[in-house]
């Protein structure tokens, strides 16, 4: 069994909870975040050379508006599109470099990376303060990494497999109002906890999994399909 996974973001959210939860289960770690620079070119190559006998390469980083604190106003028609930019290029061209020098310097391997339930449908503005809603640039970058997966999951198989997840809300410290008008859009009436991410990851590493690339698997309570 082919226990050895790179994260990618593993000092986030997201990313430091799957560091730890996979560790404690008996797996080979190793994690890199904002000490590693992502967006430039050469330090991706010279982790994914360094560390080529890794099997696995889960991609956890990504802007998101929520993390930035001088954020004040992000209205489509007047932001910066310095910004706009910004979510591109960290979401979608490093995550571009990470996955292909990931796939050049191994003869096979398993990619997982992380899409949003705002990758398949817009963000409802009704849920959100009217000056903090959703940035254009954040659904708009999450819906380009389902793309750039299909198209590696497609061109790089059977040797590669590259699955996407789209997750909804996870319970993180919002506030009241906020968790109590997103629930009402889900089905499962509530926000998911970020345990309930663990058992798919499970799956897309298990090494009995051996067909199923190009997927993309929604975790997000229904929320997506009404």
């Amino acid at each position: 069994m082919n226990n050895s996974v790179i994260i990618t973001g593993n000092k986030g959210f997201i990313g430091k909870f799957l560091h730890n939860s996979l560790m404690k289960l008996g797996f080979k770690v190793i994690g890199f975040d904002k000490e590693k620079n992502l967006q430039n070119e050469k330090i991706v190559k010279q982790i994914m050379n360094n560390h080529s006998d890794y099997f696995h390469l889960i991609n956890a980083f990504a802007i998101n508006d929520h993390v930035k604190i001088d954020k004040k106003t992000n209205s489509a028609l007047t932001s910066p599109l310095s910004e706009f930019k910004e979510y591109l290029d960290v979401n979608v061209t490093s995550l571009y470099s990470v996955c292909r020098e990931f796939i050049k310097t191994r003869e096979q391997g398993n990619i997982i990376n992380f899409s949003s339930i705002y990758g398949l449908i817009s963000p409802d503005p009704k849920i959100y303060e009217t000056f903090l809603n959703k940035e254009i640039g954040y659904p708009v970058s999450k819906n380009a990494v389902i793309g750039l997966s299909n198209y590696l999951a497609v061109n790089y198989a059977p040797n590669f497999k590259v699955n996407t997840l789209a997750l909804g809300g996870i319970i993180n410290n919002q506030s009241k109002p906020f968790v109590e008008k997103y629930s009402k859009k889900v089905p499962m009436n509530r926000m998911m906890n970020i345990e309930e991410i663990l058992p798919t990851i499970l799956l897309l590493l298990n090494e009995k999994n051996t067909y199923m690339t190009g997927s993309l698997i929604n975790i997000d309570g229904g929320y997506s399909i009404i």
